[in-house]
């Protein structure tokens, strides 16, 4: 659960796309795309992990 919170970013930034007509530039799209990929990293990591352990 606490891992699907580091998406929150991304989803205020498409958010704010949408509602608020906010322009978006390089960095802030960059760094969403790091966020997203270290969530996938972590969450792949993870479910390997539990499978290792049973």
């Amino acid at each position: 659960m606490s891992q699907t919170m580091l998406l929150m970013p991304a989803v205020t930034i498409f958010a704010s796309l949408v509602i608020v007509d906010e322009a978006l530039n390089f960095p802030t799209l960059l760094f969403a795309a790091l966020i997203i990929a270290t969530v996938a990293i972590n969450k792949r990591t993870a479910t390997r992990h539990t499978i290792l352990k049973k």
